[in-house]
């Protein structure tokens, strides 16, 4: 029974360890998050100027790279036991050889998001600045959808051109030979999660809607008081009252409100904005809180009071983190 409770807790580390991670990594990268994604358009607006897709990772990347060592030491403390079997590898690696070599259609996207990430990390400097060449029009919108326009027009099986090798890429599930369609085509677009597309821009629309009404001037007017507060305190107190609302609201919904108002803020962007934005990552509590959690509580395996306490020592480590890392590193690059 003792050897059956400890392969339990530890299975449940397991889901709740990939579901944190999943939030933990959406930090890293602009467009690892929705809340992201509106931080970037706001500073835009009320900056003047755009964040490239690698001074964020510059940025968000050794941060989110910490949290998952913390979460790693924490999990191992709360989760891990010598009593656990040792994990056998072989049934992955059996499924792992039935996928066979990648298709063409496979390797095809690989190539695309290689070469779209490549692009967006060169877009400016300090890893480039290609769009210099343009005069700084282009922004990071065009590598993604030049990779989309793509996929609709280059083949899905390897073309008369390429026909050497042939045997090593497997056609498409199905069997026979594939058609040498595109690799995406109109149908495939209703499979997309409108409902994401649809929470974001409403996010935006809705900073736009409190901006125009004259309501972000009316709850920003008690931030001049924040101007003498110290640089560390202030991020701790954004941070933590993001992460508590956001473990019982939509983290883009709360972005979309909180973002607009604390760059009304005298106080500079890295003590605000940016912990704000990453705190709404730190949602690791409540199972309705992001999507990571909601599934890892769908599994059935874990239960509301299974990630209370992990998600508690998880969201402290997160507060001081994003804190420091933003009145210090953020201070400096921003």
């Amino acid at each position: 029974e003792e050897d059956a409770s400890d392969v339990l807790k530890f299975t449940k580390g397991m889901i709740l360890g990939v579901a944190y991670a999943a939030n933990i990594g959406g930090m890293a990268t602009l467009i690892g998050t929705g809340t992201n994604g509106i931080l970037a358009g706001q500073w835009e607006d009320h900056m003047g100027e755009s964040i490239s897709f690698g001074k964020w990772m510059l940025f968000g990347l050794p941060l989110a790279c910490a949290l998952l060592l913390v979460m790693w030491g924490l999990f191992c403390g709360l989760y891990a036991s010598h009593r656990v079997p040792t994990l056998d590898n072989s049934q992955l690696l059996a499924q792992a050889r039935t996928l066979g070599p990648m298709s063409w259609s496979e390797l095809t996207v690989c190539a695309l998001s290689g070469a779209m990430l490549l692009l967006w990390l060169t877009r400016q400097q300090p890893f480039g600045g290609w769009a210099v060449w343009f005069n700084g029009l282009p922004s990071d919108a065009v590598p993604s959808l030049g990779a989309a326009v793509l996929l609709f027009v280059l083949p899905s099986s390897r073309p008369q051109w390429a026909a050497r090798s042939r045997a090593k890429y497997r056609a498409p599930a199905g069997g026979g030979r594939p058609e040498a369609g595109p690799i995406l085509v109109w149908e495939d677009m209703r499979e997309l999660p409108w409902s994401v597309i649809l929470l974001m821009g409403g996010g935006f629309a809705l900073s736009d809607g409190i901006k125009a009404s004259g309501a972000l001037e009316v709850m920003s007017q008690g931030l001049d008081a924040t101007m003498g507060w110290n640089r560390f305190l202030l991020p701790v107190i954004v941070t933590s009252v993001v992460t508590a609302t956001t473990e019982v609201t939509s983290n883009v919904a709360t972005a979309s409100i909180v973002v607009p108002i604390l760059f009304q803020s005298q106080a500079h962007p890295a003590l605000t904005v940016l912990p704000a934005t990453l705190a709404c990552s730190l949602a690791f509590m409540l199972p309705n809180a992001t999507p990571p959690n909601a599934i890892a509580f769908s599994t059935g395996v874990v239960a509301v009071q299974d990630m209370l306490l992990p998600g508690v020592l998880m969201n402290v480590a997160g507060v001081l983190l994003v804190s420091v890392w933003s009145a210090t590193v953020g201070r400096a690059m921003f």
